[in-house]
């Protein structure tokens, strides 16, 4: 056998097979041996000798002659599972487009050996290319004949799959052959998939070809534009431009260039492109054509130049060197044959290029005996033309150049017709010998003749060493003299205007053509008279007109010729009949108008195609105007038709802006079809005149403000402002921040600009810098009344706050007398005791460039009196220009007190009303519960009480009082029409607005902080002349409010809050940006009656002015919307011996005492905010004083004072609302309550609040633990009393502080009303207490007839936590008596009472009752017998032991939720679902709870004349 080892592949899907073949052993074929697997599990074979690979492993095969047995040869098969896939070396990988690629694969073993076969694999193997528009997978089979002779047998034995791919475009791309191997050929972890591929790359190119690549269009060839390539690709590229022969003039040139053929490899690999040349004569001194090759821009370009008469061959060669992944490159070959020799003949082009097609149309011209065209050119007059001449071998074949060839030129007759470019009018000949030329035609008519005659040789020296003369001359002797000629036919330009006209489909559309040129003979018709109609010629002194009409939908073409030329011409028009398919309107850009001004819209309509219907069409078309809002008044214009009834007859549309807002617009056009055809919905702003605020602005050197824009329009456009004087304020252009430089005036100009730069509208304002000469107190009016506060500020003589609150400090305000009137300090202020003066003063945590908050003060009237109040300040008038002035100024003025009139009861009910004012629903027309009664009409009436009737001046108008011009007072009595009770409902007076104050009220604040983005709303406060507050003022009084930076704020006043009913005025304030901004608000047409406000955005940095301790940590945050990361930010801290901050986090650590400010800065955020430092030596509780239960706690809770003390002793912990010592508290035991820290807004103390539990809640927490009265530490001692311990822990710091105090539980009862209804049936109850029930005593009256008795154990009452259960029991029924139960607690002094009530009337009732029930059954169990089943079955009476109860109306049920969630969930239950007797019910009935059935107890006893018999006794939720 051939081998001694054979490899074959192994796998589930597929069983390779192998043929084996014998020889000797006197056998002749396979049969003639006998063939032995020695393992049929591996392998098998049959009798022919062919194996079957069925598992792994290695087997012995083994072959027996039949003729001797002991003549045996075996060899060793190994099957295994592959692994690795190997390209097949010899094939190819480059292949030309249009032609077959053959690939191939094997595998290895692991071993690295090839199988001997492996053709099972065939249909495992998946083939992929990354792109699959270069190469695709063809079903061509490829026969076994060209395996074995391309690649031998051997190869063709290892190949386990073979594909064939077509190239269909040039490129490269990646081939990859995969194969999925059997699971069971994978080893544990060896593999994370079981796929095996290899890929490599191939390559297709497009065919080798010759293409020219210089222009011969000028030289006597013809051309082939390059720029083909870019704009038609490449394949109509080679096709214009590939030759396979270059003809060539001797003496001149021509360059080509190769496309197709292998592409480069890659790097490493060498690109062979060479050439070879070969003549095919033999005759000696004959010299071979010049090829000079260089790189190009597109590749290697080549340049052929004759030099002697012949033909030659030239070969090029393109391809790669052999690489390591393309073994066997492609080289290609092709031949270009090079003719040098003179032309035969030459071709006139006139007014056409030097394409083959033009120069095959010319060489095939009839010529007369003078070689001249037959039939003459014509061309139109008035332009420049081209003529060239084109050299032509015998075949009529254009020559690719033949520039080494002189070519005279004539003109002959053309004198005033016609004359060389560059050249006088009146010279005819040209002998420069150039192939091309240009002649210059006049504006005239009639023929002319153009010549030209070829010389043999141009007279260079560089032609004349290039060439073989002797050659040459003995060519050009046979040669005749080579002409041409042509007639040249000059005529008028015929033109029809418009070339293309659009026509509404209508009956009546009509439209017009122009004819320009030509003779007056003209002649006109349509090629489709059923879309358009010629109908007249009209003709005029400069033109002639033809009229057309539609007919039809569609496209007809509308030629119009000239008869009367000798060569007719013609002319032509498409005429479009379509229906309307778009309608546009044609807005401004801006598309915005002012209040009462005017706006031209243009219509413009057309058809699907885009064409455009002119104005006369329009007219044909119903039109009409859609205006979405009644903003704009649409108005009649010269040749339109009524607007006012939205018909447009026209293209224009005139619009006035009637008012302000942004409306929606479009026309529509009705369709003859019956569609209405709309236009695009376009936005149309009506805006008020622009203005700019705050007016007459006066602002000292120095101070920055940024103007506000009101009015103009607000779509397409933004803001440009100007100052006309920069020196004295310069402005920012497009956010109209003002820099007051130097004293004077200026004027402030600001215009709205479209995207396109045009102005749409502008404003102007005057601006006056100058510094204050002097200060004075604006005090409103220089009263306020006892009780009342109002804000003091200093103005100048022309200046208000705007003007030099930025620059000025140190403002120190003082009160003469304190006991009349009182300084409200800010709430940032270090002077917390001043009362009578107060300092703003630069500190070492003041934050910098902060403007200071006492510009502003707010006083308060204390007494009455009159007194002096003034404030000292100075300030810097620094600008950039370089002004600087340091002045100092001192303001006062005096205030008086109005005291209230003696006896003034009635100012807490009398409202403040503004005259000539309509109030709100102020007077309510009847009570909740009056409705009904009153069967909905108005049940309180009201009448106003004044001493004259005639001489009113406040009405009543329902529920709305109304006020007259004159200030009054009147009174207002309720009369109650129902009970007939009169009272006086309230007073009301009327006075003028005299001051008002903005902030929150009674605020000293004249500053507040917002985060960006944030929206704040502050009060408007209204007062009279003393500062009293109106009621309400609503839209009585107009207020304006301005910011000197309306880029930090945007300020509104709104008259209503968030529901409709309130007439509050408010200042609604929003964060823009970060920075300062003062807030101006002020009466409209009051300007004396003005506050101030001054707001300060920016990020806010949490938490807000800390107080923290020695040793503590505080992590800040950063606070506010539309913040972002900034990785250049950082944590500053300003005094770091007193507060370390980390840079990046923002961790702070307190090392001393003190203040610091913690900054955060970033590139567009700056925050910060102050940080107190304290030292806590020791924390100290006050217990309260007397015993703490759990019943009757305050409201509050019991309050443990804290105080936390420095080393001095000194108390360190009361600051502020907004300043508090950070600490927690806790209750031990921890289940006894809850506590928690608190401080008191008034005093401002600390303290920890302890809430014991309630009695019951404490039951059903800790029922079951500590039963045993030893545990006296668990639930106390038998009493309920044990001990309550509250601890305080400074956060992050550990000290703690601590206080005991005596603690004793309090009773309740479960579920028992205060009053208990006994009777013969039901003659006993049990009452259930909870808590402290141990030590409760009950003691009663009438104890002969009543007995009361413990029945529950003494161990279950034990502690604070327990419960008795007492019965109830009538002893002598005999007669009705009243009894009270008194429970009372000697620890706590708690007494509870419930009343009892015994009646002997229930008994004769009931035997009445039964009497009748009796009756009732025997009817129903005679006639109904079935229902008698259901109805006993759903009226069954429960087990009810004890008495009925009613609950009591003012006790409160306690949700039992409130339990632990450790406790015992039986209690819940018990209370849901036991029965009084405190055995546990078995059933699951769905039994309501017991506060519900308490609830229809209370409600059946309260009904009158109803009586409960039956079930309904026992059971009071059968209330059906």
């Amino acid at each position: 056998m051939d081998g001694k080892v054979l490899n074959l592949p192994w796998n589930r899907k597929s069983v390779q097979e192998f043929q084996l073949e014998a020889v000797g052993g006197c056998g002749s074929q396979s049969t003639d041996y006998r063939w032995l697997s020695m393992d049929t599990m591996i392998a098998s074979i049959n009798s022919q000798g062919l194996i079957h690979a069925k598992g792994l492993g290695s087997v012995v095969i083994r072959a027996f002659a039949l003729t001797n047995p002991k003549n045996v040869d075996e060899i060793k098969l190994k099957t295994s599972c592959p692994s690795s896939i190997v390209k097949i070396e010899d094939f190819p990988v480059e292949a030309e487009v249009g032609s077959y690629l053959p690939v191939a694969v094997t595998m290895r073993t692991a071993e690295g050996l090839l199988y001997s076969k492996c053709d099972s694999f065939t249909s495992l193997f998946d083939w992929r290319i990354t792109d699959g528009g270069i190469f695709i997978e063809t079903d061509e089979t490829i026969n076994d004949t060209f395996k074995k002779n391309i690649h031998g047998q051997e190869v063709f034995n290892h190949i386990c799959d073979m594909k064939q791919f077509l190239a269909v475009k040039p490129g490269r791309v990646t081939l990859t052959a995969s194969l999925v191997i059997d699971d069971s050929c994978m080893l544990p972890g060896s593999l994370s998939h079981n796929e095996l591929s290899v890929s490599w790359a191939i390559s297709a190119y497009a065919p080798l070809v010759v293409v020219q690549a210089g222009d011969g269009g000028s030289h006597g060839g013809y051309n082939c534009e390059t720029n083909h390539m870019e704009n038609s690709g490449l394949r109509q590229f080679m096709n214009q431009c590939q030759i396979n022969v270059l003809s060539l003039v001797p003496g001149s040139s021509m360059r080509i260039m190769l496309k197709g053929g292998p592409e480069p490899w890659g790097s490493g690999v060498e690109f062979i492109e060479r050439h070879e040349v070969s003549t095919n004569l033999e005759e000696k001194g004959m010299d071979a054509p010049v090829v000079t090759d260089y790189a190009g821009s597109e590749g290697r370009i080549y340049e052929i130049m004759c030099r002697s008469f012949g033909n030659y061959t030239v070969t090029f060669y393109r391809g790669n060197s052999i690489a390591a992944d393309n073994p066997h490159p492609k080289t290609e070959m092709k031949s270009l044959l090079i003719v040098c020799d003179l032309p035969s003949s030459i071709a006139l082009l006139v007014d056409s290029e030097s394409s083959l097609e033009n120069i095959k149309v010319a060489a095939h011209s009839l010529h007369d005996q003078n070689h001249v065209h037959q039939s003459p050119v014509t061309v139109v007059s008035g332009r420049t033309l081209r003529v060239a001449a084109v050299a032509l071998d015998g075949n009529s074949i254009p020559f690719a150049n033949a520039s080494s060839l002189s070519v005279d030129w004539m003109l002959v007759d053309c004198l005033g017709l016609v004359h060389w470019q560059g050249r006088s009018l009146s010279e005819a000949f040209i002998d420069n010998g150039r192939w091309e030329e240009f002649i210059i035609l006049k504006e005239d008519s009639g023929q002319c003749l153009l010549k030209a005659t070829v010389r043999m040789l141009r007279e260079e020296s560089w032609l004349l060493s290039a060439i073989n003369l002797q050659s040459f001359g003995s060519a050009v002797h046979g040669k005749h003299i080579l002409t041409d000629a042509v007639q040249l036919q000059l005529v008028a330009s015929l033109r029809v205007s418009p070339k293309s006209l659009l026509l509404y489909n209508h009956l009546n559309a009509k439209g017009l053509l122009t004819v320009i040129g030509g003779s007056s003979h003209v002649e006109a018709f349509s090629n489709d008279s059923k879309v358009a109609l010629v109908l007249e010629r009209s003709a005029s002194q400069q033109s002639l007109q033809v009229a057309v009409a539609a007919r039809g939908l569609g496209a007809a073409l509308v030629t119009v010729r000239d008869v009367g030329l000798i060569s007719p011409s013609e002319d032509s028009a498409l005429v479009l009949v379509a229906e309307v398919g778009w309608v546009h309107l044609l807005i401004p850009e801006d598309g915005s108008i002012q209040v009462g001004s005017f706006l031209e819209i243009h219509v413009q309509a057309g058809d699907k195609a885009g064409n455009i219907f002119s104005d006369s069409q329009l007219e044909l078309m119903d039109i009409q105007l859609n205006v979405k809002d009644e903003i704009l008044e649409v108005l009649q214009k010269k040749g339109l038709g009524t607007h006012t009834e939205s018909k447009v007859s026209a293209s224009l549309i005139v619009m006035r802006g009637v008012s302000v807002g942004v409306t929606d617009i479009y026309v529509s056009v009705s369709s003859r079809t019956g569609h209405d055809v709309v236009s695009e919905m376009r936005k149309i702003e009506v805006y008020e005149p622009l203005s700019l605020h705050p007016e007459g602005l006066v602002l000292a050197p120095g101070t920055q403000s940024v103007v506000w824009v009101d009015g103009g329009p607000t779509i397409g456009v933004f803001k440009r402002f100007g100052s006309s004087n920069q020196t004295v304020v310069s402005v920012h252009g497009l956010v109209g921040m003002l820099e007051a430089n130097f004293p004077g005036n200026t004027s402030i100009t600001v215009q709205m600009v479209t995207q396109g730069g045009r102005v749409v509208c502008s404003a102007m304002m005057d601006v006056f810098v100058q510094v204050p000469v002097s200060m004075h107190l604006n005090i409103k009016g220089g009263q306020l009344a006892v009780g009342r506060q109002m804000s003091v500020f200093p103005v100048g003589s022309q200046e208000d706050l705007f003007s030099f609150y930025q620059l000025c400090t140190s403002y120190k305000w003082t009160v003469e007398d304190p006991q009349v009137l009182t300084l409200l300090m800010p709430e940032d202020s270090e002077e917390t005791n001043a009362i009578d003066s107060w300092t703003s003063s630069a500190s070492s945590h003041s934050t910098p460039k902060s403007v200071s908050a006492a510009f502003s003060t707010v006083v308060f009237g204390r007494s009455s009196g009159k007194t002096d109040i003034a404030v000292e300040f100075s300030c810097h008038f620094k600008s950039k220009g370089g002004f600087s002035s340091l002045q100092s100024y001192t303001a006062a003025s005096a205030i008086q007190i109005v005291p209230d009139p003696p006896l003034a009861l009635g100012m807490a009910a009398t409202w403040l009303l503004p005259p000539n004012y309509i109030s709100s629903s102020l007077l309510p027309q009847s009570s909740e519960t009056m409705d009904i009664s009153m069967h909905g009409k108005r049940s309180i009436s009201y009448t106003l009480l004044q001493s004259c009737k005639d001489s009113a001046r406040i009405y009543l108008d329902g529920t709305h009082i109304r006020t007259t011009e004159i200030n009054d007072m009147a009174c207002v009595k309720a009369r109650d029409r129902r009970t007939g009770r009169s009272e006086i409902a309230v007073c009301v007076r009327v006075a003028e607005v005299g001051k008002v104050f903005v902030g929150p009220s009674l605020s000293s604040s004249r500053k507040f902080e917002i985060s960006v983005g944030a929206h704040a709303v502050y009060s408007i406060v209204a007062q009279d002349e003393i500062g009293i507050a109106f009621y309400e003022v609503g839209d009585a009084v107009d207020f304006l409010a301005e910011t000197d930076r309306s880029d930090v704020v945007s300020v509104t006043v709104l008259n209503k809050d968030a529901d409709d009913l309130s007439r509050n005025i408010s200042l609604h304030v929003q964060a823009l940006k970060q920075g300062t901004a003062m807030i101006r608000l002020s009466q409209v047409g009051n300007t004396d009656i003005v506050d101030y406000l001054l707001v300060d955005v920016g990020a806010s940095i949490l938490p807000r002015n800390p107080v923290i301790h020695v040793g503590g940590h505080v992590n800040f945050s950063l606070a506010g919307k539309g913040l972002v990361s900034n990785e250049n930010a950082f944590w500053w801290s300003s005094n770091p011996d007193v507060l370390l901050v980390n840079r990046q986090t923002g961790e702070g650590f307190a090392v001393a005492p003190g203040l610091s400010s913690v900054t955060y800065n970033s590139s567009h955020v700056t925050a910060y905010t102050v940080v107190k430092v304290i030292e806590i030596s020791s924390v100290i509780l006050k217990a309260p004083k007397g015993l703490l239960t759990n019943v009757g706690v305050p409201e509050k809770g019991y309050l443990f004072a804290v105080k936390f003390s420095d080393p001095r002793g000194q108390d360190v912990g009361v600051v502020s609302n907004e300043e508090r010592v950070s600490y927690s508290c806790h209750v031990d035991p921890a289940y006894l309550g809850l506590c928690s820290g608190w401080q008191d807004p008034d005093d401002l103390k600390t303290y920890c609040v302890f809430r014991p539990y309630s009695p019951t809640r404490l039951f059903l927490t800790l029922q079951g633990v500590g039963k045993d009265p030893g545990s006296s530490l668990v639930l106390g001692d038998f009493k309920g009393c044990t001990t309550v311990k509250i601890l305080a822990e400074v956060t992050g710091m550990g000290e703690t502080g601590s206080a005991m105090s005596a603690f004793a539980g309090g009773f309740e009862m479960q579920d028992v009303p205060q009053k208990i209804y006994l009777n013969p049936v039901t003659n006993k109850t049990k009452v259930t207490l909870v808590g402290s029930a141990g030590a409760v005593g009950v003691s009663w009256t009438k104890t002969e007839a009543l007995g009361i008795k413990r029945i529950s154990s003494e161990r279950e009452a034990f502690g604070f936590a327990g419960h008795a259960i007492f019965e109830v029991r009538v002893i002598d029924g005999g007669e009705p008596f009243k009894s009270t139960i008194l429970f009372h607690l000697p620890t706590t002094g708690q007494t509870e009472e419930i009343q009892v009530e015994y009646d002997v009337k229930e008994q004769n009732k009931r035997t009445l009752f039964q009497q009748v029930i009796t009756a009732a059954i025997v009817i129903a169990v005679i006639g109904i017998l079935p229902f008698l089943a259901c109805a006993r079955i759903m009226d069954l009476p429960r087990r009810h032991s004890g008495g009925h109860v009613t609950t009591d109306a003012n006790r409160s049920y306690r949700p039992l939720s409130q339990a632990s969630p450790g406790s015992p969930a039986s209690p819940v239950e018990n209370l849901y679902s036991s029965n009084f007797d405190g055995q546990q019910s078995v059933s699951l009935s769905r039994s309501p709870p017991q506060p519900y059935s308490d609830y229809v107890s209370k409600t059946i006893d309260s009904t009158p004349y109803f009586r409960r018999e039956g079930v309904r006794r026992f059971d009071p939720t059968r209330t059906y």
